[in-house]
């Protein structure tokens, strides 16, 4: 959240970039979605026999998108109560763990059920996961789960 004159400062008000380091997971959901399609795909459509022999990439692909979504939505939610002056500290708090956890979940791994993960490895994604975790945003937005007080890089 952008700093606001008249404002009483709070965690999310000092990390001017949080907004945009935020919106740069939306990449990832286009390099999921790529991933998919090539083994989906046939003349240029959904082919029902792919998506049925790689249901697990497809329902993997949804748990990424629903991820990627809800890290946006969870930053546009907070930024608007930050501009009517009413996001909490433990509103910001809750934003900025579970932000910095589903970012960590990206690149790591997305629990889709208590005894499934889909992992970037099982759309051959392990550089591109490992590129993302090391950007500047995603960086930024996991330190936060760690020391949700300290602004990212």
């Amino acid at each position: 959240m952008r700093r606001r004159p008249g404002r009483d400062p709070n965690i999310m008000s000092s990390y001017s970039n949080f907004i945009e380091h935020a919106a740069a997971m939306a990449p990832a959901l286009r390099t999921y979605e790529a991933a998919v399609a090539r083994r989906c795909r046939a003349d240029g459509r959904a082919d029902p026999g792919l998506l049925d022999r790689h249901q697990r990439a497809a329902h993997g692909l949804a748990w990424v998108a629903t991820t990627v979504e809800t890290i946006l939505r969870a930053v546009q939610w907070a930024e608007r109560l930050a501009d009517a002056g009413r996001l909490g500290q433990s509103d910001e708090l809750a934003v900025c763990i579970g932000v910095a956890e589903y970012v960590n979940q990206l690149t790591g791994g997305i629990p889709m059920s208590q005894s499934e993960i889909f992992r970037p490895h099982e759309l051959v994604l392990e550089g591109e996961a490992a590129q993302l975790a090391g950007t500047v945003a995603c960086a930024g937005l996991s330190s936060m789960a760690a020391a949700p007080g300290r602004a990212p890089r």
